[in-house]
């Protein structure tokens, strides 16, 4: 428990060391500590007998307990303690009342399970200032010589007795079982403020020190620490809960175990190693397939690695982690899963089959999720002595999963490049004596800026899920070029290539059989008609095992993975449709593209021997069955006549420059959309023809505004929901024509911005061309980059298009407070878009910048993300089990309670650093 002073006294210098010392107290808790934090303080009245009220209170949203310290309750103290403006009487009895009501009255977890610690943090005065009265003032009257004097006299000065405190300690905590150790510090130097701090400490098995400064608060706070540390003693590893490393390393989790002297107590250091959480990320994904998935759960089943939380590596601060029931069911189904949970948390390994909803990715990250019905199998087991637990989800369809194998004639294949051309042309020019050539590459060519681009060629990337040991692969650039390159061009049969079953293997079996079936992807790119009406930037092929091939070649981060792509993802959620993106700036300096993506379909095991395929006259025909209608497959998908199987092999795509696509957009609609005339109902006025391109996610892909924004303002252009554009229209598609559904979903790992929204000057330095990203990856620097967000909870409004509803023309009203105009909208044969006419629009209302009414209406229907503040009760507060194994063994140790804390800076608290050889030296002994 820490108890705060938030007295008129603590004004100023003190408060802010005060508040330095909670927050170091609090950031150095970790996931299987219990916390709360009580402002103390009284009413007074002031000096001109103005009564000001203020009580002590609790400011954790529990009341009457202590909470988990998970990163949201942590996150929730501090906000709440840096709102605290420092007023009111010193009167502390009630804050020791409500702690030792804690620690006495409840039972675990509402008061901890292993030891008990409060922190008093106080400046130890008796009086608060000359405005701080415990009475209130009043006036006198006098009579001299024919005039009447009125005198005011202030009320009594308060001057704090502390007798109701110690007796409040003295006479209860000696009696309790786990006795509460207080550990006091006055903010102030010099014997003024130590006799009740020292005395709180002193009598109730604690210790007291003074702090001075808000800067170097772990040293001031040394003897609460030592005291941490010479009361517990443990041999065993402690796996940490995962948080942000300052170097800019990104998410890490440390194993570590404390250092004693040989045949002593005493503690020397801790030794301890990182790993970071990309790495295990890594390491799940690749030993999935198809639309298999693992997760990692902690033994609170709060998730740590899940496909719908961010990857670590784009998280900016320590994340909050949801419950593994939210991310795998959808309004408590599949029920099965429940039982599947209690299991994993007892430490069981085992697999349960179960039927219900399993998510599928609409895109990117803010995009969301839809849920399908499937049938499923869970495997899962601890990883031990981590208080980790692992599972993995396997969709029936791929229980028995049919990888591609190599094509019967690879002769005629044409060579295959890995993506470093840099090599190509630089240090391995003579390994490679013809690439230099077939490469063709240039720089500083118009359109991509800042990049080495090979346009003769093009050439494969490999993500780390299409390596044996993903992790060796991102740190230490194994394998090479040659190594890559010699590979993919092998001839040699899959069965040469075993795959990660097999010891000593590099790469994964799936790998040289994607390489050598998209090499065919080539030919049909560099043959394109020199005359289309788009520019293409670029023509690239992902496939399912990590493999990514583009035209024209460049280079890209290293952790690129092709599967984790937001035009994946949205090609995978339509299968049947050309998906196409909303606009967004390509990161290699061609400007705003469009990408338009469709899933390649994996092709099923050929018969056997008196064998064939039993297309019959059913309504769900399996894969090469003739097909007249997506109805008629089982996988949904009728394409070129026959249907398609049920497993995509990987995803087709081209990025299209947005100048271009808007103008052949607009060619196809004989110039009429952006054309200006005399409104129909009245000759006045000035009217014209809008057209938009909506995506299914209510995302505007084509609007005439968005090619005239400035690249440094990407709200103008990045994900701008429809609704902001046209309020009124989107609103009546969503709440009366029913084609577009709201759906709220809490997202634990938001991001929000420190200051309000503003446009970049310029992308310098912002944007990465590709190299530079890949660079900054490798080797992350020395220092973490600047950012302007930190992580927050939000709930997270979209749209998605209800299929059933979306069918015809519909046509409606859009006048609004922003204008009037008729509107007619249609779904785009074959893709994930909807065409939106308005007809007779004026929008002269909407030039009114106080018209408020119009602004609102556009916030209506509006995608967006919105932070949601005190909302770590419904999600962090829950009875746990009062588990004894989870608590090391304690020693009956009371601290020397002196008066300088300086005392306590030896041996104890030193860390020990040392290289991973010697840790593991350590470990195995």
């Amino acid at each position: 428990m820490i108890v705060l002073d938030c007295s008129s006294s603590m004004s100023g210098a003190r408060w802010q060391i005060a508040k330095a010392a909670a927050r170091t107290i609090l950031n150095t808790l970790t996931q299987q500590d219990y916390v709360n934090a009580i402002c103390a303080r009284g009413s007074y009245w002031s000096y001109y007998s103005h009564y000001r009220y203020f009580t002590t209170r609790t400011l954790g949203c529990l009341k009457s307990g202590l909470l988990p310290a998970t990163t949201s309750i942590k996150r929730d103290l501090m906000e709440k303690i840096d709102e605290i403006e420092p007023d009111g009487r010193s009167l502390f009895v009630d804050a020791m009342r409500k702690t030792m009501d804690v620690f006495q009255l409840s039972k675990p977890p509402l008061k901890g399970k292993c030891q008990n610690v409060a922190i008093f943090l106080t400046d130890g005065l008796r009086q608060d200032g000359n405005d701080v009265r415990c009475e209130q003032g009043y006036y006198t009257y006098s009579y001299s010589n024919g005039h009447v004097t009125r005198t005011y006299h202030p009320g009594r000065k308060c001057n704090e007795e502390w007798d109701e405190v110690w007796e409040e300690l003295e006479t209860r905590n000696p009696f309790i079982s786990d006795k509460v150790h207080f550990f006091a510090y006055s903010v102030v130097s010099g014997d003024t403020g130590r006799s009740l701090p020292s005395r709180v400490a002193c009598q109730n098995y604690g210790s007291f020190g003074e702090l001075h400064s808000p800067f170097n608060t772990y040293e001031n706070l040394t003897n609460y620490y030592n005291f941490l540390s010479l009361s517990t003693m443990t041999t065993s590893l402690v796996w940490t809960a995962p948080y942000i490393d300052v170097f800019g390393l990104g998410l890490l989790v440390t194993i570590a175990v404390p250092v004693y002297l040989e045949n002593s107590q005493e503690v020397v250091g801790v030794v301890g190693i990182d790993a970071t959480l990309e790495g295990i990320e890594n390491l799940l994904n690749a030993r999935t397939w198809g639309s298999v998935y693992s997760f990692l759960i902690n033994q609170d089943g709060d998730t740590v690695i899940h496909p719908r939380l961010r990857p670590s590596a784009n998280l900016v601060d320590d994340p909050v982690y949801p419950k593994i029931q939210e991310l795998e069911q959808s309004r408590g189904e599949p029920a099965a899963f429940s039982s599947v949970l209690s299991d994993m948390l007892a430490g069981k390994e085992g697999s349960a089959s179960v039927t219900g909803p399993r998510f599928v990715a609409k895109g990117d990250f803010q995009d969301g999720f839809e849920f399908r019905t499937q049938q499923s199998i869970y495997y899962y087991a601890p990883v031990n002595n981590t208080g980790y637990y692992m599972a993995i989800n396997i969709p029936l369809l791929d229980a028995q999963y049919h990888q591609a194998d190599q094509p019967a004639n690879v002769s005629k294949l044409p060579t295959t490049y890995y993506y470093r051309i840099d090599e190509y042309i630089g240090a391995l020019k003579n390994d490679f004596p013809g690439a230099l050539a077939a490469l063709d590459v240039r720089e500083n060519v118009p359109g991509y800026a800042d990049l080495r681009i090979a346009f003769g060629k093009s050439v494969v990337k490999l993500a780390p899920r299409a390596f044996c040991d993903p992790l060796r692969f991102l740190v230490e650039e194994y394998p090479g070029t040659v190594d890559v390159h010699r590979f993919l061009n092998s001839n040699s049969n899959t069965t040469a290539n075993p795959g990660c079953a097999a010891a000593a293997t590099t790469y994964a079996r799936a790998i040289r059989p994607a390489s050598q079936l998209t090499s065919k992807f080539e030919t049909i790119w560099s043959n394109r008609p020199a005359n289309l009406p788009v520019r293409i930037a670029s023509s690239y092929v992902g496939t399912q095992s990590g493999l990514w091939r583009v035209l024209p070649g460049f280079v890209v981060s290293r952790s690129f993975d092709p599967t984790a792509r937001p035009w994946f993802k949205r090609a995978v959620a339509n299968p049947a449709k050309l998906a196409l993106s909303p606009v967004y700036l390509d990161a290699g300096g061609v400007g705003k593209v469009v990408t338009l993506s469709e899933v390649i379909f994996q092709a099923p095991p050929v018969p056997g021997v008196n064998q064939s395929v039993d297309c019959g006259s059913s309504d769900s025909k399996p894969a090469t069955c003739s097909c007249a209608s997506n109805s008629d497959c089982s996988s949904s998908v009728c394409r070129l006549g026959r249907c398609t199987s049920e497993h995509p092999f990987g995803v087709v795509g081209i990025d299209v420059r947005y100048s271009d696509f808007h103008r052949y957009v607009v060619s196809l609609t004989d110039q009429k959309c952006g054309s200006t005339y005399r409104c129909a109902s009245n000759s006045a006025k000035q009217c014209q023809t809008r057209c938009y391109l909506v995506d299914d996610l209510g995302h505007l892909v084509l609007d005439e505004d968005i090619g005239t924004a400035d690249d440094a303002d990407e709200r103008n252009y990045l994900n701008v929901p429809f609704g902001y554009r046209e309020g009124k229209v989107m609103t009546d598609l969503v709440y009366n024509k029913g084609v577009f559904e709201r759906s709220v979903v809490r997202d634990y790992q938001g991001l929000c911005d420190v200051a309000p929204y503003a446009p970049r000057v310029t992308n310098e330095g912002v944007v990465f061309t590709a190299e530079e990203e890949r660079q900054y990856v490798l080797t992350r620097g020395d220092i973490r980059k600047f950012q302007s967000q930190f992580g927050c909870v939000q709930d997270v409004v979209g749209f998605s298009d209800v299929v059933a509803k979306a069918v015809g023309v519909l046509q409606g009203s859009a006048k609004g407070p922003c204008g009037e105009g008729n509107y007619f909208v249609s779904a785009v044969p074959e893709t994930n878009l909807y065409l939106v006419v308005i007809d007779n629009w004026n929008g002269d209302a909407a030039k009114n910048a106080f018209n408020f009414n119009c602004h609102i209406a556009n916030r209506v229907s509006t995608a967006g993300a919105f932070r949601v503040s005190n909302q770590t009760c419904s999600q962090d507060v829950e009875a746990r089990a009062n588990d004894d194994e989870q608590c090391p063994a304690l020693r009956s140790y009371t601290p020397p309670c002196v008066q300088n804390n300086r005392a306590f800076s030896h041996v104890y608290s030193s860390f020990v650093v040392v290289s991973s050889a010697i840790v593991t030296l350590v470990l195995a002994l």
